[in-house]
């Protein structure tokens, strides 16, 4: 498996979240199974949105809008991993961002035992629209990009919001030359 692509103490802006390991997240030998490091990019990545952006949980909830995780990795660093009863901390931050496609990357820190590296994650996730039971593909909404105003290992989060705006102007490009040019079909 090929290396992760970032390094977390280059990051200049994060989402925390924090999180005291259950008895049921581990083994029987006291080790956390690998998939709940999956599950806490999630968590962390839902939490952000809740907190930050209470009108888009809105969105995600009524099923107007749908945050798709196309891909996902982790990859543990250090040699321990984690136990029942450790604080852990995962710090979230854009990777890349492409219109309604971006690249969150995790770090995990075990802060029982000194901000130990314990693993690092990376999400892809694609942002789409829904209509029934269809997905649309859209950009993300640019308000959640204040959330990371710094320059991201790709490109700043200008470049981002430029991205945005010419994947809508496309988007609305396209639409226009679809539609029929005497505007019959809307006026029914």
């Amino acid at each position: 498996m090929a290396k992760l692509s970032f390094d977390p103490t280059e990051w200049h802006n994060w989402h925390e979240w924090r999180h005291v390991v259950g008895f049921e997240e581990t083994s029987l030998v006291g080790t956390v199974y690998f998939a709940n490091y999956v599950v806490w990019q999630g968590s962390c990545r839902e939490a952000f949105i809740h907190r930050c952006y209470p009108e888009i949980t809105v969105a995600l909830m009524s099923g107007t809008l749908a945050l798709v995780t196309k891909a996902c990795s982790c990859e543990f660093v250090g040699t321990r991993g984690l136990y029942a009863l450790e604080e852990l901390l995962i710090k979230m931050s854009i990777i890349s961002f492409r219109g309604g496609r971006c690249t969150l990357g995790f770090a995990y820190y075990n802060l029982s035992k000194e901000d130990e590296l314990v693993a690092q994650g990376q999400q892809e996730v694609h942002c789409y629209t829904r209509s029934g039971d269809a997905l649309t593909p859209a950009t993300f909404p640019l308000r959640m990009l204040d959330a990371f105003p710094s320059a991201s290992a790709h490109g700043t989060i200008l470049d981002a919001i430029g991205d945005a705006k010419i994947f809508v102007e496309s988007q609305v490009k396209d639409a226009e030359q679809a539609a029929p040019a005497d505007g019959a079909s809307r006026r029914r």
